[in-house]
């Protein structure tokens, strides 16, 4: 757990489901990788990406994070960020808030969903 400032995101990163925190404070977890950020016993995933003039001493959510996180502007608040795991990975990109990423994340799954149904028909019609 670390004690950071919260601050608003820049208007161009708003509805990116991102969090922009200095690599110091994500425990080995690169930029545009997907992070769970919890704040008094509630997390939400996020893109992680560094913070402004790579500044140590806050972290950067919109306003829909914030308010799920529970967390004010300029509040200093205990966080913990930590590697998401491979299903919630699914998770971020099936209920992202970018219309793109959302679309190009469900038809990506639904695909695949779909290759490995043809793929168990063909073994099936190969054995029969």
């Amino acid at each position: 757990m670390v004690l950071l400032t919260v601050h608003q995101l820049d208007k161009e990163d708003i509805f990116q489901d991102m969090v922009r925190i200095h690599p110091s404070h994500r425990s080995g977890i690169g930029a545009g990788r997907i992070c769970r950020v919890t704040a008094i016993g509630v997390t939400v995933l996020a893109a992680a990406r560094g913070s402004p003039s790579n500044r140590t001493d806050g972290i950067w959510l919109d306003d829909a994070m914030r308010k799920h996180l529970g967390v004010k502007e300029d509040e200093q608040v205990d966080f913990k960020i930590a590697r998401a795991r491979w299903f919630e990975e699914f998770t971020w990109m099936w209920n992202a808030a970018d219309p793109a990423s959302r679309a190009a994340g469900r038809l990506g799954l639904i695909s695949f969903a779909l290759g490995v149904i043809g793929f168990a028909l063909g073994i099936i019609t190969l054995l029969r």
